[in-house]
């Protein structure tokens, strides 16, 4: 799908089971291409899932900072996010394979881009079933003003991947 910044452009899908996560070990994939980045304004959502509440987002993947991130929280107290430093800050024109996870055994987040070098962070509260839509493309729910993305971005083949089950095209599911 390709959104355009000026025009608001971005997707909502109703929640969904596939698309809710809870405390439970789960993966996120998707490619993402970013064509340009906004001038003062570098944080971009590219997928999300929650609420504007403190700790209500369910899952979020978005740029800023130079840096990928995989973000969960509780919805209740706590949360934590994971940047893929060691890509480096991503160029423009280019494709990236984004892979983030939630390993509820061994209380970790994790994000890889292009198949590169793992990103951990330590994380015990979980993730939480919000009940909300998840959006591609932008972040309206909590900053309906920066976190869009650019013109000409893409993001292509966002996939749940679930321990010992087939893989879920999202867009198959809903």
């Amino acid at each position: 799908a390709q959104f355009r910044r000026a025009n608001r452009q971005h997707l909502a899908i109703a929640d969904h089971p596939v698309l809710s996560m809870g405390n439970i070990d789960f993966t996120i994939a998707l490619w993402v291409y970013i064509d340009a980045i906004p001038s003062g304004d570098d944080e971009m959502g590219i997928l999300y899932k929650g609420t504007s509440a403190s700790y209500g987002q369910e899952y979020l993947i978005r740029h800023t900072s130079g840096r990928f991130y995989f973000k969960v929280a509780d919805g209740t107290a706590h949360n934590a996010s994971v940047a893929a430093h060691d890509l480096g800050a991503p160029s423009l024109g280019t494709w990236y394979h984004i892979v983030a996870w939630h390993d509820s055994v061994n209380d970790q987040i994790s994000i890889k881009v292009n198949n590169g070098a793992v990103n951990t962070a330590s994380y015990s509260a979980g993730s939480h079933d919000s009940g909300e839509p998840m959006e591609i493309g932008g972040l309206d729910a909590i900053l309906p003003t920066r976190c869009l993305l650019p013109d000409n971005a893409l993001v292509e083949e966002l996939r749940r991947i679930l321990p010992d089950l087939p893989v879920y095209d999202i867009g198959d599911a809903v």
